[in-house]
Formats: C-alpha cells, structure tokens, sequence
C-alpha cells in the first residue's frame, strides 16, 4: 500500500502580518495556528507521517 507523508512549509518571515510572534505560532483557540494544522493532517487516516519545515530564526516558537 502506497503512504503518503505530508509537509508542511511553516519557513515564512510573517512580514505582512505585523507583530513579535510569527502568526504560524499565534494562539488560536487552545493551540498555536501551526499546532492546528499538524493535528488536523495527523489525525487524517491517508497520511503516514507529517513533517514540518521551519525558519530557523523560530526554532525558539517552534519548540514552544
């Protein structure tokens, strides 16, 4: 059976999106926009695996 791996590219600046926290990592509800996508693809019963792409001047958001 073939698998499928889902990528997300989260590597952007957020320069249109004024603010200090990059608006992939804004809270929106109880988890972070980012969050929010990761759990919607890894609850998808088609995908294997999920990986995420990140600016690396955001390693310190991403882990939070």
């Amino acid at each position: 059976m073939p698998q499928t791996h889902a990528l997300i590219v989260a590597a952007g600046s957020s320069t249109r999106l004024p603010g200090e926290v990059p608006k992939v990592y804004r809270q929106l509800g109880d988890f972070a926009v980012l969050r929010h996508s990761i759990n919607r693809l890894m609850g998808h019963p088609a995908i294997n695996s999920v990986q995420v792409v990140i600016n690396p001047a955001h390693r310190a958001h991403y882990d939070a």
